[in-house]
């Protein structure tokens, strides 16, 4: 059940930091658009070329979906996989117990009674 909440969580983190930052990197090429916009009108002087580089790549929707993927992917991992290291330490940490209603069955399948009431009244104790 552990591992069900864990993808959960995973799942529920990516959705939510890709949707986020979605919608950032998108008011942000709009901002850089409408500045551009305003600069061109106000025959203020040109922005630089690496700030005419950045506003066309971040405009682009291929990009934004990129950017945001990754992020949203290198965020659920970081949050999660803490988690997921400390469930994989406790499985193998764990005794293995074999449950007394299979020792029981065990016991039922001797050959005599007698054994195997024997083995049944051990069994719960």
């Amino acid at each position: 059940m552990a591992a069900e909440y864990l993808y959960l969580t995973y799942g529920g983190i990516q959705f939510l930091v890709y949707q986020q930052t979605k919608l950032l990197l998108s008011r942000t090429a709009d901002l850089a658009a409408q500045k551009a916009k305003s600069r061109s009108m106000a025959a203020s002087p040109s922005p630089t070329l690496p700030s005419q580089i950045l506003t066309s790549i971040t405009g682009s929707s291929t990009v934004q979906s990129f950017i945001s993927g990754a992020t949203a992917g290198i965020m659920a991992t970081a949050c999660t996989y803490p988690f997921d290291l400390l469930r994989t330490r406790f499985a193998i940490q764990r005794d293995v117990k074999v449950p007394k209603n299979l020792l029981i069955l065990d016991a039922m399948s001797s050959k005599d009674i007698e054994h195997c009431l024997i083995n049944i009244i051990t069994c719960s104790f």
